[in-house]
């Protein structure tokens, strides 16, 4: 009957690779949504900027 307490050994895990696109995409949609936050008192909060970059941001996020 075989042991069952030990954990098999694992495999040899590989590195991981750094999504570039990903990141830049993030990025663009967290700028967007902060300027659009963090200006739309001062330009209105149904201006075409602030409503533009809340867009954006939202389109940049679902991407």
């Amino acid at each position: 009957m075989p042991n069952t307490t030990m954990v098999p050994a694992s495999r040899p895990q590989t590195a991981g690779r750094f999504d570039t696109v990903g990141a830049v995409d993030l990025s663009a949609a967290l700028v967007s949504l902060l300027l659009a936050v963090s200006k739309g008192a001062d330009w209105g909060w149904t201006s075409a900027p602030a409503l533009g970059l809340g867009a954006l941001a939202l389109v940049l996020f679902i991407v």
